[in-house]
């Protein structure tokens, strides 16, 4: 029952891995390239405090702090944090329920010998 289960599981835990490494990748370039106009962003929300607006500057640190890697990407590099431990957990579910099987199989048998 539990090999049945590991061969049903296999393509789902292969699928999940391209799909969380993909993701990683996305999350990665997309961290690397948003820190530059995060900057930017940031700079010109500060210069806009001092100069014109107090509400249009921190609606501009606001949407900087968003892009910058401490924002969204953040975010997603924990949903993606979440994934891994799924993936990683119904595997070593999978895996262990199978050692045991095997287990008790060879505790079993030891007691006939």
């Amino acid at each position: 029952m539990r090999f049945l289960l590991k061969i049903l599981f296999a393509p789902i835990l292969a699928v999940l891995a391209v799909v969380t490494w993909f993701f990683v990748f996305v999350v990665s370039l997309s961290s690397g390239i948003l820190c530059i106009p995060a900057a930017i962003l940031g700079f010109f929300g500060l210069f806009i405090i001092f100069v014109d607006s107090v509400s249009y500057g921190a609606g501009l640190l606001v949407i900087a702090f968003l892009i910058s890697p401490y924002g969204l990407p953040m975010l997603a590099t924990w949903l993606l944090a979440k994934l891994h431990v799924l993936r990683y957990e119904t595997r070593d579910y999978l895996t262990l329920a199978f050692y045991a099987a095997l287990c008790a199989a060879m505790i079993a048998l030891k007691k006939f010998f």
